[in-house]
């Protein structure tokens, strides 16, 4: 403070000093040993701070305020750049849920794709089945017709040697080449009716074969048979989601009296809405347009699969949509269908008869 203090007084003094140089007229002054011009003077004390000194104290301070004032920039330079990182972090986190969310996309498409493979392997491995059961069925039939044929010809030829010995006996004198003629013409009659009756019987049995193929299913559901009229007409009044219900809480519960069947009917009917499963209630909005336009068969088919799921919360939910096929396919049996048909005309061709003379 002292120092401070002295300095002041120096300045003021060396004030003074120049106005009096500059009252008197005179061009230069002493001032503690030294000369100095009035105009340098008056120009350093014009530069000099309010107090009159050019060095004073009040220099430091601003400069001290100066710096912390760069010090706060910097500090807030700091705060900002902290935050852009955090936002760059935020970024990377989004960018990866969005690649969580295609390579999600990707396993469901992989998934659906196998699925439909399933399915083709499914309808060739019946077509395979078909194809060797008609197969099966031509070994036999070619079986039963070369033990015909072998039956036939030993009882012909035991019927042509008794007869030859009979007219041996009975008439020694007949020629025996008119016999053997004669014979001859029997056996060929005899065989060719043999051939007949049993081509008949063939044909007759493919010809059930292909009308049982050909023969529409009955569209009744099976416990028709154990109802009265009018519970059947009762059941036909329903819509088709109601029919599908009672038709899932009936089939497959094994034999049924009326009574049972109509309990079983009642309370499928009163159990929770469609609407109130957690499976609908929580199902993601990417599916409820696709789930909109499934037929009634469809959406039973799915719900009774999300009973074998855990479908408590939103995940789980979205997970079990993920999984699920939600197409309208069925098997496509009219190729098995067209298949059959075509094995069984192959097999229907009328068998070739070689006659003996």
């Amino acid at each position: 403070m002292l120092a401070e203090e002295q300095e002041v007084e120096e300045g003021n003094a060396f004030g003074d000093a120049v106005r009096k140089a500059k009252e008197a007229g005179e061009k230069e002054f002493e001032f503690e040993g030294k000369t100095y011009k009035v105009e340098e003077a008056e120009l350093e004390e014009s530069k000099g701070c309010a107090c009159g000194n050019t060095e004073c104290a009040c220099e430091s301070e601003e400069v001290e305020d100066e710096e912390e004032v760069t010090e706060e920039v910097e500090d807030e330079e700091e705060v900002t750049e902290e935050v852009e990182a955090e936002e760059e972090v935020t970024e990377e986190v989004e960018a990866e849920e969005e690649v969580t969310e295609e390579v999600e996309d990707e396993v469901t498409e992989v998934t659906e794709e196998v699925e439909a493979e399933d399915e083709v392997t499914e309808e060739v491995e019946d077509e395979e089945e078909v194809t060797e059961e008609v197969e099966a069925e031509e070994e036999v039939t070619e079986e039963v017709e070369d033990e015909v044929t072998e039956e036939e010809e030993a009882e012909e030829e035991e019927e042509v040697e008794a007869e030859e010995e009979e007219a041996e006996e009975e008439e020694p004198e007949v020629n025996v080449e008119e016999v053997s003629e004669e014979l001859e013409l029997e056996i060929v009659t005899e065989s060719e009716m043999a051939v007949s009756n049993y081509q008949d019987e063939v044909h007759a049995k493919l010809q059930n074969i292909i009308d049982a193929s050909n023969r529409k299913p009955s569209t009744n559901p099976g416990f028709f048979s154990f109802v009265s009229e009018s519970v059947q007409n009762d059941f036909k009044a329903l819509n088709e989601a109601d029919q599908a219900t009672v038709l899932k809480a009936v089939e497959g519960q094994g034999f049924l009296s009326e009574g049972q069947i109509v309990s079983l009917w009642n309370t499928s009917l009163t159990q929770v809405q469609e609407s109130d499963l957690p499976v609908i209630a929580l199902m993601p909005a990417e599916y409820k347009e696709t789930w909109d336009k499934l037929s009634e068969g469809k959406r039973t088919e799915l719900i009774a699969q999300s009973k074998f799921h855990n479908t408590n919360s939103k995940y789980e939910v979205k997970t079990f949509w993920q999984t699920r096929d939600m197409r309208e396919t069925s098997i496509n049996m009219d190729k098995v269908s067209s298949m059959n048909e075509s094995n069984i005309h192959m097999s229907a061709k009328p068998l070739l008869v070689y006659h003996t003379t």
